[in-house]
């Protein structure tokens, strides 16, 4: 791995000499990269492009109690050698802007939006610099994320109409949906330009339930931020946990045992395993498929019921701590996961042939939301959304 992180510096350095700095990470599967605004879009197009990389993440910073500055981190992933790629650019308060990729990078949209609303930076050259995180009543002015805005801050209402993109045109209906809906997803308001059953845009406001979650995580110990992290999501709990813990042990030098890390990846993969089976039943929920929607349900009871038996918890609350794991999986555990899962994966076939056989069902989905495999790679599409994109990636396998 040393070996291939040198290359990839050489090559950074021997395109870009005089306008980058590389420092190594203690990690081997990591780059750091830093530059200035004006070479920013040429740095990371250059990633992209050279290394078959994707944009993975966006991070902005508030450093100013360090250096003076705010500072964005691209974090791009080249999967075919393991290898991060991670830009960083420092952004004065006084001139509170950087270019936008977007234009090159279609994945960077949300993330460039969400530092503007969160940090007040702007993101030039944005194509659709519209709120995101934010809603209507917030002050103008007014950076959540910024370390000068204290947790306790009591924000006065602001009464204005959130901007939304209008299709104008002979036929054209504008359908209003939510943000309150007849089900247990979270709310969402949704604007549908259309003409008939055809769809020409769909705008979107989110975030109804954000609730400062990064902002309370600044003021909690750290031994007590995972319990936090377990329940950023209802039901990514394992994953969460992972990735807080793996950044704690990152800067603590602490690498768990090799026992703690199979156990790791046994209950993550039972965790994305209740989560599919679950969404392959809301699929059919979609669709007001009942027997598909019992089904899926009926399954990932049983998946959730075995996730108590592991930890005492149905969504695996509790599992994992800062440097291994709370619970060991002994042989008669280890049994009873394969017996489970064995019968799981019988009952999963069952209700793919009951899919694959209502002709109405497939009528329905088949011709519905197809993302094709150029548009996935442009939005850095990844799991099963981009296999089923025709993109061959699995993190899993490297």
């Amino acid at each position: 791995m040393s070996n291939g992180r040198q290359l990839y510096i050489d090559t950074l350095i021997s395109q870009f000499r005089e306008v980058i700095s590389v420092t190594k990470s203690f990690l081997e599967n990591e780059i750091y990269i830093s530059t200035k605004k004006e070479n920013l879009v040429e740095v990371c197009m250059y990633i992209r492009d050279t290394f078959h990389a994707t944009l993975s993440s966006m991070i902005c910073n508030d450093e100013r109690s360090i250096d003076k500055y705010f500072r964005i981190y691209y974090v791009f992933s080249a999967p075919r050698a393991d290898i991060f790629l991670i830009v960083n650019v420092p952004i004065s308060e006084q001139q509170p802007e950087f270019p936008s990729i977007t234009p090159k990078i279609p994945a960077a949209h949300w993330y460039e939006r969400e530092i503007k609303d969160m940090f007040g930076l702007e993101p030039v050259g944005h194509p659709d610099p519209y709120t995101l995180v934010l809603h209507g009543n917030m002050p103008e002015k007014t950076y959540p994320l910024r370390k000068d805005f204290a947790i306790n801050t009591r924000i006065p209402f602001q009464e204005s109409k959130l901007p939304f993109f209008r299709v104008e045109g002979e036929g054209v209906f504008e359908i209003p949906v939510g943000p309150i809906h007849a089900g247990i997803i979270e709310p969402g308001h949704f604007r549908f330009s259309a003409v008939g059953d055809s769809i020409f845009y769909l705008d979107a406001k989110l975030f109804y339930t954000h609730k400062g979650t990064e902002k309370i995580f600044e003021t909690m110990p750290y031994t007590k931020a995972l319990f936090l992290a377990e329940r950023i999501c209802g039901v990514c709990a394992a994953s969460h946990a992972t990735g807080y813990c793996q950044a704690i042990e990152k800067v603590a030098g602490i690498e768990i045992p090799p026992r703690a890390k199979f156990i790791r990846t046994i209950v993550l993969e039972l965790e994305r395993l209740y989560n599919h089976i679950g969404d392959v039943g809301n699929i059919c929920a979609g669709a007001a498929f009942l027997l598909g929607i019992a089904h899926g349900f009926r399954i990932r009871e049983r998946m959730q019921q075995l996730n108590e038996t592991i930890c005492g918890n149905r969504y695996l609350r509790g599992m994992f701590t800062i440097g291994g794991v709370r619970f060991d999986i002994d042989d008669d555990l280890k049994k009873h996961i394969l017996n489970t899962l064995n019968s799981v994966k019988k009952d999963f076939k069952e209700l793919v042939n009951i899919i694959l056989g209502s002709s109405s069902l497939l009528d329905r989905l088949e011709t519905t939301g197809r993302l094709s495999t150029e548009i996935a790679k442009e939005l850095g599409v990844v799991g099963v959304a981009a296999r089923a994109s025709g993109i061959a990636t699995d993190t899993r396998l490297i």
